[in-house]
């Protein structure tokens, strides 16, 4: 009769000084039977500090008063608290369930709620409950965004469900997007093949598909893309109108031009605004690869958005037709409009041809003299410098023509432009009928005007191999090459593709030492070879020697390299906490829209970080809300924990815990967040001035995560606080 002991046990109670812990257990358990939760909650909390069978059970009736009330963050650490605890095995198994379903419920900061589930299973094997936990843990999994273990989950059952297929077929879908995003095309590949496996839901079935085909894009192996957008033609799924474009795209990489236009034809009746102007320029593109000049000339002259590329595509048009006045006109007009375009340079030189070729040689020279002058690209230097020297030839200046070539020849000795260089020479030589000096000076800049048949067709077979990726043939015919020509006109070639054939047969020892000569000496392959160099070092840890050379091709004419630099540069200004440089290259990162979205992400990140870490707090917040709903998870994961951070920084202390909560929940997987994420719940609890919620989250911590020695370092000086 509980109604009636409850006044003789409050009265007996409070004429103890010292009340027993059975005292305060019974008058908590008889408060907890006539619903009194919150009075319950108060005699069990003065004796769960204590380590006994009453203290086991009275965690576990503090965790179902807490539930009573609805307090459910509070019932997770006392039930946690109870199934810890051995003293009483049924106890200690009700706790444990409570805990592995509180868990999946509200999330668990602590530890991954999978974990505590999958825990659960195991000491309880044959329970009858047994197959509900184990599809909990499934969807544990699910629901904390962890799709690995989701899927490692349902690989684990014993028997499938049309559920769990379900599931399978949507998670591994899942997955190959999140690869895809981080561009990682084999991984992607793996789960999209994978879901493709069921066609339980139709969308899901046709979306897979799709990018399936988009990884099969982004490898380079546009048949197979091919083949997968096509079987899509006739279906419907949230990615059907760019189809014709992907399609087009794809036939467009394989060369096949006709099929490309009929597709970017379809895609114009109906195009995304955002993509209409690319897609007619890729029309343009076609129709210039076709040699229909006209068609060519006529959509770029209609083309709202005139860029750069625009006028620098109808110039060299106009060109091919012969008109070169019209070509100079539109290059000029380039240069007029566009003082930084990446085709700045390029279009000088073709300034310079063009009017070479109106025999107006002093203009040419002039424009020549300019790219030689202020340039960075190095083969645009070495052309014009080339040109302008035949231009002396034509204008029979043949002795100024010929020092010139000689001052080439001895910069450019053992490269790709000797060879142009002695063509260059071979007019004023052969002229003067000076057959011995022509081959004296080819010789005596590494060109070999009678290479021997072995050694051409070792160069050959060679470049046959290493074209077909058959790399270890290419060694040996390269090996073969260079032990016989050291200084052939196929020199850096040969070396820098026996350097890429070692890396591509992981032999990085060599791979360093043939790349390192061809990175040491300006050749047509320097930038390659330094580009591998990079990632070589990247993949050893040596920080020192990647910088060393991604500061040499940052400046690179080549876009795709000079852009790598770009993003691996700032990504190293991150670690090293560089934030000022980090940030310059982030914003340039993300300015390039030809970066895939993750590298993008990856940027926005660093900005993120390099905000906060400079006090600019209202953009750092916008920054990482941007980025709260990314598919990678140790970004979202990251963006919550900034949430939380600014929340508790401006004392929205219980807001703050229910976001680390639902970093908790959405990001089980994600150990380092989480663990940063409880040392600020801790600080919310003090906040909240809960030192007991506070003390035992940084004891959690400390237990826990020793993994992270500045975070447990954190959390004990947090506690200091506490007991302060």
């Amino acid at each position: 009769d509980y109604t009636s002991a409850y006044p003789h046990l409050k009265d007996y109670l409070s004429v103890q000084q010292n009340p027993s812990e059975n005292d305060l257990y019974e008058m908590g358990f008889v408060a907890a039977q006539l619903k009194k939760y919150d009075e319950a909650v108060s005699y069990y909390n003065q004796l769960v500090n204590s380590n006994s069978a009453l203290a086991q059970n009275a965690y576990y009736q503090l965790g179902n008063a807490y539930l009573a009330v609805d307090k459910k963050q509070e019932a997770l650490s006392a039930f946690r608290s109870s199934y810890q605890m051995d003293y009483d095995a049924k106890v200690k198994k009700l706790a444990h369930e409570q805990y592995a379903k509180l868990s999946y419920d509200i999330g668990n900061p602590f530890e991954s709620p999978s974990a505590v589930i999958q825990s659960y299973i195991n000491n309880n094997q044959n329970e009858a409950n047994a197959p509900e936990m184990r599809s909990l843990l499934v969807k544990s999994y699910l629901y904390s965004g962890n799709y690995k273990e989701t899927l490692n989950a349902i690989d684990r059952l014993q028997n499938s469900t049309p559920e769990i297929n379900k599931i399978d077929q949507e998670v591994s879908y899942l997955l190959g997007t999140e690869e895809f995003n981080k561009g990682n095309y084999d991984e992607a590949e793996k789960y999209f093949l994978r879901s493709l496996g069921f066609n339980i839901n139709k969308e899901f079935y046709n979306r897979a598909l799709y990018w399936l085909g988009q990884v099969y894009y982004q490898k380079g192996n546009y048949p197979s893309a091919i083949a997968r957008y096509e079987k899509l033609l006739n279906e419907n799924f949230p990615e059907k109108q760019q189809l014709p474009y992907d399609l087009g795209y794809a036939y467009f990489k394989a060369k096949k031009f006709d099929q490309a236009q009929t597709y970017f034809k379809q895609y114009l009746s109906n195009p995304k605004p955002e993509f209409k102007n690319d897609a007619e320029l890729r029309m343009a593109d076609i129709h210039y690869a076709n040699n229909d000049l006209n068609e060519a000339i006529a959509i770029y002259d209609k083309n709202e958005d005139a860029t750069d590329y625009t006028l620098y595509q109808k110039a060299m048009a106009l060109g091919f037709k012969g008109d070169t006045q019209a070509k100079i006109t539109n290059l000029k007009n380039l240069l007029s409009k566009y003082p930084d375009s990446e085709y700045y340079d390029d279009a000088q030189y073709e300034i310079g041809t063009a009017y070479s070729a109106q025999d107006d040689f002093a203009n040419s020279n002039d424009y020549f003299a300019k790219v030689i002058k202020t340039s960075s690209d190095k083969d645009l230097i070495a052309n014009a410098s080339i040109y302008r020297a035949q231009n002396y030839i034509d204008q029979n200046e043949n002795d100024k023509a010929l020092t010139e070539l000689k001052s080439l020849g001895e910069q450019y000795k053992n490269t790709a432009y000797a060879e142009k260089i002695v063509q260059a020479a071979k007019p004023v030589f052969t002229k003067n009928g000076d057959v011995s000096g022509y081959e004296s000076f080819a010789k005596s800049i590494g060109v070999n005007i009678d290479a021997s048949e072995i050694d051409e067709i070792n160069l050959s077979t060679g470049k046959q191999y290493f074209t077909k990726k058959d790399y270890e043939n290419a060694i040996s015919y390269y090996e073969k090459y260079l032990t016989q020509n050291p200084t052939g006109e196929g020199l850096y070639q040969a070396k820098y593709e026996l350097g890429e054939s070692y890396y591509q047969t992981n032999n990085a020892t060599k791979a360093l030492l043939v790349l390192q000569e061809v990175a040491s000496v300006q050749n047509d392959y320097q930038d390659d070879a330094q580009t591998r160099l990079a990632q070589i070092f990247i993949a050893q840890g040596n920080t020192a020697e990647t910088k060393k050379y991604l500061e040499n091709i940052k400046n690179s004419s080549d876009i795709s390299i000079k852009n790598y630099a770009n993003v691996e540069l700032m990504k190293m200004y991150a670690a090293e906490k560089d934030f000022s440089q980090a940030e310059k290259l982030a914003d340039a990162v993300i300015a390039n829209t030809k970066n895939s979205a993750a590298v993008i992400e990856t940027a926005k990140v660093i900005k993120a970080r390099s905000l906060m870490n400079s006090g600019k707090d209202k953009d750092a917040q916008a920054a990482y809300t941007s980025l709260e709903k990314s598919s990678n998870t140790s970004v979202a994961a990251e963006a919550l924990y900034a949430k939380a951070y600014y929340q508790n920084k401006g004392k929205g202390f219980k807001s703050s815990n229910e976001t680390i909560f639902k970093l908790a929940n959405n990001y089980a997987s994600e150990d380092y967040w989480g663990a940063k994420a409880l040392v600020l719940m801790a600080k919310n609890y003090v906040g909240l001035k809960d030192n007991y919620q506070a003390s035992y989250t940084c004891d959690q911590i400390i237990e826990n995560y020793k993994d992270f020695p500045e975070i447990v370092a954190e959390a004990k000086e947090v506690k200091k606080q506490i007991k302060k």
